[in-house]
């Protein structure tokens, strides 16, 4: 049908309210020969949403290799951001796509690519603890340093969220195990706010100081307290 529509003059490059355009609704719902045929009838590659998102963003953030592949070979711009300065690295990351992931840092990706609020490729990886691509990440150059608006690095986010392996990675990369955001909240703090008593125990083996404490003077102690993880208390309280 869309080749039909097409022979028959329907314009390929014509957008919906939103931008929306065509070639971007199929490589949102995955169907690579709608993609194939209005890109042969020069449907911009590159023509994005009015917010910034492109084809070859949706589809990475999709999980949809083969057209991501297409929309490659065709001239889509790897860097191109949406308006909140995400590049289509970000998604795929943050999904856990990893051949997606590696299908863009091969064809140019910036692997430091961050959003307006400081959030880089490797701080999505950590959020959902997909530690093949955090290891793909680091291995091709990723900043561990890179710190968002809040000051947080990924091993700080990787604690929160309770990624053990993840937070081992992450050390194993020499990652600073007493770094803090701007409120003074070390990865121990963010572990134990959640609970997360294997990420505690491996950061306190790892050299974390138990007694760094927040603006406020909490320290992780009190923060494990005040929200009932009563092992990571008695793990705090054990290593002295």
């Amino acid at each position: 049908i869309v080749q039909l529509l097409l022979r028959h003059g329907a314009d390929a490059s014509i957008c919906m309210n939103d931008g929306a355009c065509p070639l971007f609704v199929a490589c949102q719902n995955g169907h690579k020969t709608a993609v194939e045929t209005l890109l042969e009838y020069d449907a911009g590659v590159n023509l994005c949403m009015s917010y910034g998102t492109s084809p070859l963003y949706v589809a990475s953030q999709r999980g949809h290799e083969n057209i991501a592949h297409l929309l490659l070979d065709r001239g889509a711009l790897v860097n191109l951001c949406n308006k909140y300065n995400s590049s289509p690295l970000y998604p795929a990351c943050f999904w856990g796509y990893y051949s997606i992931a590696q299908l863009l840092l091969n064809n140019g990706a910036n692997i430091n690519q961050c959003l307006d609020d400081g959030t880089s490729p490797l701080h999505a990886s950590c959020f959902g603890g997909h530690d093949s691509i955090v290891q793909y990440l680091l291995k091709n150059g990723a900043d561990l340093d890179l710190c968002d608006s809040d000051g947080s690095g990924p091993i700080y986010r990787a604690c929160q969220f309770g990624h053990k392996t993840t937070v081992q990675i992450l050390l194993d990369n020499n990652a600073n195990v007493n770094s803090f955001t701007k409120i003074g909240a070390s990865p121990l703090y963010g572990a134990c706010e959640n609970g997360h008593v294997d990420v505690v125990q491996l950061l306190i083996k790892s050299g974390a100081d138990v007694n760094l404490a927040v603006m406020d003077g909490k320290s992780s102690l009190l923060i494990a307290c005040q929200n009932g993880h009563h092992t990571t208390v008695q793990v705090l309280l054990n290593s002295g």
